[in-house]
């Protein structure tokens, strides 16, 4: 039984930062829609990009949230909110934007 409620808590890695937006939305997309309920994806302070249902979000550390979402979103909503979020984090390091469609998050 403790498995079980683990899953349906514990806070799900989507990927990094430097991953292509799309590919991380799809993957939120998957979460929001098993957790079927509000969902919160945020960046860790070690630049992972998470999913967790929203009443759990705040037992893991958080850099910056990217957005909270219902079952009844985009994956073309979350992939915006990520580029907005993830594309000035990697320019203020100094790593350079190799996504296909880096363009659009300026």
């Amino acid at each position: 039984m403790h498995d079980i409620i683990d899953e349906l808590v514990s806070p799900r890695k989507l990927g990094e930062i430097s991953a292509e937006p799309q590919r991380l939305a799809e993957e939120a997309f998957k979460a929001v829609k098993e957790y079927r309920v509000p969902t919160t994806v945020f960046i860790d302070p070690d630049g992972n990009v998470y999913a967790q249902p929203t009443v759990y979000a705040a037992d893991h550390a958080m850099d910056e949230i990217v957005g909270i979402y219902s079952p009844g979103i985009r994956v073309h909503d979350i992939a915006d909110d990520l580029r907005a979020s993830a594309a000035p984090r990697l320019a203020a390091i100094g790593i350079l934007v190799h996504w296909p469609d880096a363009r659009r998050a300026t």
